[in-house]
């Protein structure tokens, strides 16, 4: 019996090598490496673009792209992220007064969605069980021709909005973006996940955002506008990027 010069265990003669690119290639089988670890590569940006959308690229371009994405697969994620750089305030005037409104009437084709929708931002962390002394309707949007791209949960924050004071912040003129861009010669499109989420409201304001529902009361922690944006890449909004926020289904 042939043992290694350790004698800590036996010797396994190698029979079979596979060369590819001058790499050995290290079966499931070979135990005389012992127990390697391996990458998981499924969860990696890159392979989760269809390769018919990068068919404009040529080979050194799409190489040169996919790398860009899992380098920094952090931030290309289906999953939304939160964004630290400030928060959102909900300031109201002096002669608001709080008011519990009642929850609008929801057909019951839709309530499994609502409800599944519901249970998902739970899940995610983006609302919150809340006993606010404001509480807000939703209304459910369908998107698409009688809805057959889904349901868009809404709140009706017109009661909330006739006491806030507003932003003076200016907002972007969209034929000013579209003038913009047009004299791009390169244009990447990027849209946020749901873009809406990724930025919080400060905590003293999130009862403000209370909605009802069938299924119970919540408080919305994050929230976003257009002036939000526009502060947050003040330094270089329309010198590299312009912003737009799309509200449409």
């Amino acid at each position: 019996m042939r043992l290694h010069a350790s004698k800590l265990r036996h010797y396994q003669a190698r029979v079979d090598e596979a060369f590819v690119n001058n790499r050995v290639i290290v079966y499931d089988s070979d135990e005389e490496f012992g127990s390697l670890p391996t990458v998981d590569t499924s969860n990696e940006t890159s392979t989760q673009i269809d390769p018919t959308k990068l068919n404009h690229f040529s080979a050194e371009q799409k190489q040169l792209f996919l790398a860009l994405l899992d380098e920094f697969g952090d931030v290309f994620t289906d999953k939304p992220s939160s964004c630290q750089a400030g928060m959102h305030e909900i300031n109201v005037t002096a002669d608001f007064n709080s008011k519990r409104l009642q929850a609008y009437k929801v057909p019951e084709v839709l309530k499994p969605e609502v409800a599944r929708q519901i249970q998902e931002l739970l899940d995610l962390g983006f609302i919150q069980p809340s006993n606010s002394e404001m509480t807000s309707p939703i209304v459910c949007v369908l998107k698409g021709r009688n809805g057959e791209n889904g349901v868009r949960l809404c709140c009706d924050y017109r009661y909330l909005n006739k006491f806030t004071r507003g932003d003076t912040y200016p907002t972007p003129d969209i034929s000013d973006v579209i003038h913009r861009a047009g004299k791009a010669h390169y244009i990447s499109s990027w849209d946020l996940k749901s873009g809406y989420h990724q930025f919080l409201v400060k905590p003293e304001h999130r009862w403000l955002t209370a909605f009802v529902t069938d299924f119970g009361v919540f408080v919305l922690p994050p929230s976003a506008s257009v002036s939000f944006y526009q502060r947050i890449w003040r330094y270089i909004n329309f010198i590299c990027i312009v912003l737009y926020l799309n509200v449409s289904g």
